[in-house]
């Protein structure tokens, strides 16, 4: 005979998971009353249902900053749901709170009241990738234009037998070449654990400078066919001004070349 299933055991099951009652109750049925095989019915049911969510877009949420007493450890968090009903919800807005409260006490990167310098040395490694990535850009920018150059014509010949846009294209590739070999120096010092707080500053600087003025100059070339989508010239015009402008600006960078050298 089975096990009558009583409110309070439903109260108690719930109390201890905080399924839904409906659930709560067929759990107990199923398992004849047996409170721990049904709190583990219930984990299973839980696994199961998540999986099946599991390839569900989250694209709403909540980005929630925490700091601790004193201002000496602060968190950025972003936690994300499926709607804005449930971002706006008391629970979900708890429930990102206690997150960064969590990672605010376990997950510290170095030590306390060292954030800035743990930060800087990070950005260090960072802005060498960077001037890497726009060594790279530019020298694909430039590759695609000399192409161009040698096959649109203009007045009857190619635009590179032009003096003044083979000079443009001349003066990039030295700009390039300089400016490579600065990233590789910094690469190295990095790569054999030497300080890299001048040469880092000196690639980025440089070579996102560099890359924002070739881009534009391959812009100019190219013409008003250039800022079309249907090449990729524009691409790289616009992403060299975003890498100029963000992990640390030129005037920053500048500030730390400065530092280095008047100290």
């Amino acid at each position: 005979m089975a096990m009558k299933i009583t409110a309070e055991m439903v109260k108690e099951l719930r109390e201890r998971t905080g399924a839904p009652m409906m659930d709560c109750k067929q759990a107990l049925v199923e398992t004849d009353g047996d409170l721990d095989k049904a709190v583990d019915a219930l984990r299973k049911k839980g696994l199961a249902a998540a999986a099946k969510k599991a390839g569900r877009v989250t694209a709403e949420g909540v980005v929630a900053s925490y700091i601790h007493a004193g201002g000496r450890i602060g968190v950025l968090l972003e936690v994300n749901c499926e709607t804005d009903f449930v971002a706006r919800t008391d629970d979900f807005q708890q429930l990102v709170k206690d997150i960064a409260m969590h990672v605010a006490a376990a997950d510290r990167i170095g030590e306390a009241g060292t954030g800035w310098a743990t930060w800087s040395a990070v950005m260090l490694d960072a802005i060498v990738l960077q001037a890497a990535q726009a060594a790279g850009g530019a020298k694909a920018a430039l590759e695609m234009t000399v192409e161009y150059a040698k096959t649109r014509e203009q007045f009857g010949k190619p635009l590179g037998a032009f003096q003044s846009i083979s000079h443009y294209l001349a003066d990039a590739a030295t700009q390039i070449e300089g400016g490579s070999n600065l990233v590789y120096e910094a690469a190295w010092k990095r790569s054999v654990g030497q300080d890299t707080a001048l040469h880092a500053p000196m690639a980025k600087l440089f070579m996102a400078h560099a890359y924002r003025d070739i881009t534009q100059m391959c812009q100019q070339v190219w013409g008003g066919v250039g800022f079309t989508i249907e090449y990729d010239i524009q691409l790289y015009f616009r992403r060299a001004k975003q890498l100029q402008m963000s992990w640390w600006d030129e005037r920053y960078l500048g500030e730390l070349i400065a530092a280095q050298e008047l100290d």
